[in-house]
């Protein structure tokens, strides 16, 4: 009903069209169809579109298959939704998931039910739906992935007559080595956690990939029968497979604990803009054709670079460039920074309204920064609550 509702409004029956087809009044702020922020799944309440669900995702039964499943796994084997399901600290986070997803008609919620519990889609469906909440709470009704003649932004928000505004959400992660390495170091903290000698290692990466599963079993042999035969604990460092092992201190447990190397790359100004634009490029012909705004929303795997901070820099002009380097190498890869020689604010096409920051949240959605686009032909016009907020 959502893609129907849509498609009727692309062939302009709707009270904002004129006879010769063109969109001739934007809805204002005032005509969205309003949402009670954080509703309960079981308040009643009316869809404008699409099925009500009774059925939540984070179930009993669902952590139930979870637990049978992956009880028995290391941390680093288990899917990146684990905690959010089955940790018994996380029950305000599934309540608010579970509001969010109920709300959602269909097929955008089959979507979101299907992506989260994948490795490959979790952060980023994770983050969509944080977007999702936040613009609830602030009194908008969202739909996920509706059919827009053909186009499906990521969020899309409706009222009565059809969409009022399109969002866009842009999470970065970090290149798949550095997210395949760090599998490859859990695994290997995984084996040395086994070890029964309460000391503390670091390990120092040097150069080259994380140990493969023999390598690292390999390291786990020889760092066990090393560790058997310290006298104490010493500030000691022994070479393994050409990784450099070192003794920091006693850990409080019986058994060893290591810290594992890590880095998130680098990300600058010029890479924020390419962004938007890549989002803006996809998604203003249809704003325009509409008639209503696009927000472009960015946000980051926690271990890349990209912040907040950055995004504010690069939409105020700076050449600003984040790292995140290895803590021990103090290394990352190299790349050249483009100078400036003046600061100009970044400019888009007419059909960008603003650019935003999520920052998820876990006992809660998080929070949405907004900064205003000041040429936009479609500015928005959000209220501001605990979780949203003009940059």
């Amino acid at each position: 009903m959502v893609a129907a509702k849509a498609q009727r409004f692309l062939k302009n029956q709707s009270p904002f069209a004129e006879s010769d087809g063109r969109i001739c009044s934007r809805p204002s702020i005032s005509q969205f169809r309003f949402r009670a922020p954080f509703q309960s799944p079981a308040a009643p309440r009316t869809r404008g579109f699409g099925m009500r669900h009774a059925q939540m995702m984070f179930t009993d039964e669902f952590r139930a298959s979870l637990l049978e499943r992956f009880a028995n796994r290391s941390e680093w084997e288990r899917p990146e939704i684990w905690l959010v399901a089955t940790s018994d600290n996380r029950h305000l986070q599934r309540a608010w998931l579970n509001r969010t997803i109920d709300s959602l008609s269909e097929p955008g919620r089959s979507k979101v039910v299907a992506r989260l519990p994948e490795n490959a889609h979790f952060l980023s469906t994770y983050t969509e739906l944080a977007t999702a909440a936040i613009l609830q709470d602030a009194g908008l009704a969202i739909e996920y992935e509706p059919d827009l003649g053909g186009k499906t932004p990521d969020l899309v928000v409706f009222g009565d007559a059809g969409p009022l505004m399109l969002v866009e959400v842009y999470t970065k992660f970090r290149h798949n080595e550095l997210r395949r390495d760090e599998k490859a170091w859990r695994a290997l903290q995984a084996r040395v956690q086994r070890i029964p000698v309460p000391v503390m290692l670091a390990v120092n990466r040097k150069d080259g990939p994380a140990p493969d599963d023999a390598t690292a079993k390999r390291i786990a042999t020889r760092l066990k029968e090393w560790l058997l035969q310290v006298p104490g604990v010493a500030k000691m460092n022994r070479i393994l497979e050409g990784y450099d092992f070192m003794i920091e201190g006693q850990s409080p447990g019986l058994y060893a604990t290591m810290t594992i190397p890590g880095g998130g790359g680098w990300f600058n100004s010029d890479l924020v803009l390419n962004a938007v634009n890549e989002k803006v490029s996809s998604y203003a012909p249809l704003a325009d054709q509409l008639d209503v705004p696009l927000l472009v929303v960015l946000a980051a795997e926690p271990a890349s670079p990209l912040s907040e901070d950055l995004v504010g820099a690069a939409l105020a002009g700076t050449m600003a460039t984040a790292l995140k380097m290895d803590y021990f190498t103090m290394q990352s890869e190299p790349h050249t920074v483009n100078m400036r020689f003046d600061q100009t604010p970044a400019t888009f096409a007419g059909g960008l309204s603003a650019v935003g920051w999520v920052a998820p949240g876990i006992d809660e959605p998080g929070t949405l920064t907004i900064f205003p686009v000041s040429s936009a032909t479609r500015p928005i016009q959000l209220p501001e609550t605990m979780h949203l907020r003009l940059g």
